[in-house]
């Protein structure tokens, strides 16, 4: 099968592995609450304003954001992140596909171009799971951090502009529409999944040591 050639799982860690986007809403919300203000959408056009921001890290973009809707008692945005990354929790789907993976003996990654603190901190208590953990970047550079061509790796992440990036690579891919959001006509993705429990079902009948 065209699938026993690939090597690696390279897994998008936020929206993916990790529930980041429920931990900064939350963030945010409390912040706004200290400030007067009461979200009915517990944060999250919050969220999508701070994601839109032209910031260099999480931290920035919550210090633009608080100074720009006049938040005096927000704190820095180092604080910010430590409440977000304290907040974060792996989806309880994600556990049993990457077990699923390893048993089937294929190298896990965990990629991201976030603030590498910021993964890693998020990722701890997973700790084990990966082979590597490769952030901080673009998702070209991952692959080349990888070592193996690009059509040998299986990209799996819930963010579209990661699927696009993988097709551009090279390699397979996979959506986790969590939120089950209607196909973007811009995107091509190999498979879509609801949750990480389609990574075991697309395992199927794999053991260890198979042939790539």
């Amino acid at each position: 099968m065209e699938e026993e050639r690939i090597e690696v799982v390279a897994l998008a860690c936020h929206g993916t592995v990790v529930n980041w986007r429920d931990s900064v809403e939350s963030v945010l919300c409390r912040t706004a609450r200290r400030h007067g203000e009461s979200p009915l959408d517990r944060g999250r056009a919050l969220r999508r304003a701070l994601e839109a921001l032209p910031a260099r890290s999480f931290a920035e973009a919550f210090e633009t954001l608080a100074c720009a809707r006049g938040y005096r008692w927000a704190g820095p945005g180092d604080l910010a992140l430590q409440q977000v990354v304290a907040g974060c929790r792996s989806f309880s789907d994600a556990a049993p596909a990457l077990e699923a993976a390893r048993a089937a003996g294929l190298r896990l990654v965990a990629v991201s171009s976030a603030d590498p603190r910021l993964v890693e901190a998020a990722l701890r208590p997973l700790d084990g799971a990966f082979d590597a953990v490769l952030s901080g970047g673009p998702l070209s550079r991952a692959v080349r951090a990888i070592g193996v061509p690009a059509h040998r790796v299986l990209h799996v992440a819930a963010g579209t502009a990661g699927l696009r990036a993988a097709a551009a690579l090279g390699m397979r891919a996979a959506w986790v529409n969590r939120r089950g959001a209607p196909a973007p006509d811009d995107t091509t993705y190999d498979f879509e999944w609801r949750t990480l429990e389609g990574l075991s079902a697309w395992l199927g009948p794999r053991t260890v040591g198979a042939a790539p």
